[in-house]
């Protein structure tokens, strides 16, 4: 689950650098490097089990099974074990293959979210953080965790790591602490991922720069970058953080200034190094299957454009979307763009000619009418063979759909109010 800025993150499976796109290969500093043992990639395994706002959604048979509660105040998942808060505070924790409640604890503190790893699932207040145990819900306070305020949690081979703005908190199998790495994070969002490295996180630094780092398994810090994303003299300007493959991608979303910087976290050693730097706004890169840089999808107006790493375009087409960001998929010769305010509902989605850009079909995409005043919304996108799922991560609302990416055609919708 990816609870607004906070998800368990997996290990992904190693990219190369760019394609076609010219990248400097900058040498290896020594001195930014830790001598440590890098965790092998783990085979990627689709979800096939989701949670929905308390129901059970199996996307490989497109259906919902089970309904586990009307409105869960948390929500988590991994593999075919899932985490719920409900109503009554309870955390409980299911078979998502049959539905059966595995063990229920009450936590001391509230859930404000939900982490699920493979030894524990996590229950994030503000001032504690609560480790049950997957098997049989026994609870462990993390030692040091109390009055942290916002925090950020991985769960690695052998390690639990914790993100605060003054460091990275250790813990070991058993959730004995450990040494702290010092380090710190101007801010905590988006949610820390990993790489073959090892666990990473990327933010945006006021007043200008795109703060990348990545920690070994174990915790220890690899490398820290930060790539300047304001000029002398800029207004403010807010940029929205996101990563797509081994790719992270700052792009202003606010203020006057209009600027794009793309940054390379290598899977195979080395620090981050930047790909692209445009004066323009972006709407998502796209990502070839082999983890390879096509492009990145600009907003010109009326026109979106698909250009490389110098801002030259491929081609420019009519543009019929709105939206501040979005995400992109490439399925065969068709590119998927998903479009979204991170401050409104709703969705939509397009499919583009690879080769021309002409829009190919318009996605029936499932919405749900909300009234609001603060929001929050996220999206995803994944490619599963000739699917193509999409995800929604709004204040209000869960989904979880499926369209050809072919035609566009919708196959599976799944929507639910989460209060």
């Amino acid at each position: 689950m990816r609870p607004l800025a906070l998800a368990a993150a997996l290990l992904l499976p190693a990219c190369r650098g760019s394609g076609t796109s010219e990248v400097r290969a900058d040498p290896v500093d020594a001195a930014k490097v830790v001598d440590a043992p890098v965790t092998p990639a783990a085979v990627w395994v689709l979800d096939r089990f989701v949670l929905v706002a308390g129901q059970v959604v199996d996307l490989e048979k497109q259906t919902k099974t089970h309904e586990l509660t009307k409105a869960p105040k948390a929500e988590a998942w991994k593999g075919t074990r899932g985490y719920v808060v409900g109503k009554d505070d309870v955390l409980r924790a299911y078979d998502l293959t049959t539905g059966a409640t595995a063990w229920s604890a009450t936590p001391a503190h509230p859930c404000y979210h939900l982490v699920a790893g493979e030894r524990y699932a996590y229950c994030v207040h503000d001032s504690q953080i609560t480790a049950y145990a997957a098997k049989d819900g026994a609870a462990t306070p993390l030692p040091g965790t109390t009055k942290i305020g916002t925090a950020q949690l991985v769960e690695t081979k052998d390690r639990t790591l914790v993100f605060t703005y003054a460091d990275v908190r250790r813990y070991d199998a058993s959730l004995s602490p450990l040494a702290a790495t010092p380090v710190k994070f101007a801010t905590l969002y988006p949610e820390p991922y990993a790489t073959k490295l090892g666990p990473c996180l990327a933010h945006h630094r006021t007043p200008g720069g795109l703060d990348v780092a990545c920690f070994t398994p174990t915790g220890d810090l690899r490398f820290q970058e930060v790539f300047p994303t304001a000029k002398p003299g800029d207004p403010t300007t807010w940029f929205q953080v996101s990563r797509h493959g081994s790719f992270v991608l700052a792009t202003s979303v606010w203020g006057a200034t209009k600027r794009t910087v793309l940054v390379d976290v290598p899977t195979k050693g080395g620090p981050p190094f930047e790909v692209a730097r445009l004066e323009e706004s972006t709407l998502a890169s796209v990502v070839r299957a082999d983890g390879s840089l096509e492009g990145l999808l600009t907003s010109r107006g009326k026109t979106i454009a698909l250009v490389d790493a110098k801002g030259v375009a491929r081609w420019t087409t009519p543009y019929s979307g709105h939206g501040e960001t979005g995400r992109a998929a490439l399925v065969g010769n068709t590119v998927v763009l998903a479009v979204y305010h991170t401050a409104a509902s709703g969705c939509q989605l397009f499919g583009h000619d690879l080769a021309t850009g002409k829009l190919l079909w318009t996605g029936d995409v499932l919405q749900l009418p909300i009234a609001h005043s603060a929001y929050s919304n996220d999206v995803d996108l994944e490619v599963r063979g000739d699917l193509v799922r999409l995800s929604g991560h709004e204040a209000g609302v869960r989904y979880e759909q499926l369209f050809e990416a072919a035609t566009g055609k919708r196959v599976f919708a799944e929507a639910k109010m989460r209060w």
